[in-house]
């Protein structure tokens, strides 16, 4: 158990790691400034104001023009503030594969039910972002690094959720790709998992008592807004139903 989790870490701290260095090459480099003065100037000189905190505005500048003043102090760096911190792997929202996600969706989506979907804000969460996405009527179920809530709701709280403006830096459905552990995977297409032992996992469920049957299988299963439960994968069974060690959410 001790090398599956060691496993586990390595993995995301590597992807994260990789992540962040392809963040530093972009065009734009979001950086933490504290001077006033210092923000105005590269505003003036063209950086994007992406938030005002009061006591730090957050930027997205020229690489080139803020890696001095990162170098000196005078700035912060703050490239994982596009990431989100999955327990699969760092999701990089300003990726190709984050925009394609998107750009593969239909302006307006219908479905029965409700949903699980990821919100990340464009920087630190400001009060009134968070009220903004508690009134589109999707349920907050948790935080998640950077600046990210997984949320749950039908087609139209999460219509309002798509459209609630500038300060989301991105929104988008939480697939299998991102709730379910890469070693939780089945290996060589013989229905196992690469893990030995791997036939054990933990269920998270969001309390919905209309799906949380279906989706636990069994009708010992006690549901919470936040329930962990292990549980044991068939042999037959060809894709795992949650992560290998930390915990996944599932309607």
């Amino acid at each position: 158990m001790r090398k599956v989790l060691l496993g586990i870490v390595a993995l995301l701290v590597a992807g994260e790691l990789l992540a962040a260095a392809t963040l530093s090459r972009r065009a734009g480099r979001k950086v933490r400034v504290s001077d006033p003065g210092l923000a105005r100037e590269l505003i003036t000189t063209g950086a994007t104001l992406i938030a005002d905190y009061g006591a730090f505005q957050l930027l997205e500048a020229d690489p080139a023009r803020v890696a001095p003043l990162i170098q000196a102090g005078r700035a912060e760096a703050r490239d994982e503030e596009d990431l989100v911190l999955l327990n699969t792997r760092a999701l990089d929202t300003r990726s190709d594969e984050a925009q394609a996600r998107n750009a593969a969706r239909a302006p307006v989506e219908t479905f029965a039910g409700r949903r699980l979907h990821l919100v990340q804000f464009a920087g630190p969460v400001k009060p009134e972002w968070y009220a903004a996405l508690a009134g589109t009527g999707a349920e907050v179920v948790t935080y998640i690094p950077h600046n990210t809530y997984l949320v749950y709701g039908d087609e139209e709280s999460l219509g309002r959720v798509r459209a609630l403006g500038q300060f989301v830096q991105w929104e988008g459905p939480y697939t299998s790709d991102d709730r379910i552990h890469p070693l939780a995977r089945p290996a060589g297409g013989a229905g196992r998992t690469s893990v030995v032992g791997g036939d054990l996992y933990a269920v998270q469920l969001v309390a919905d008592p209309a799906t949380n049957e279906a989706t636990s299988g069994s009708s010992s299963t006690r549901t919470s807004s936040r329930l962990s439960t292990p549980r044991r994968s068939p042999p037959s069974s060809s894709v795992p139903t949650s992560s290998r060690s930390s915990p996944t959410w599932s309607p």
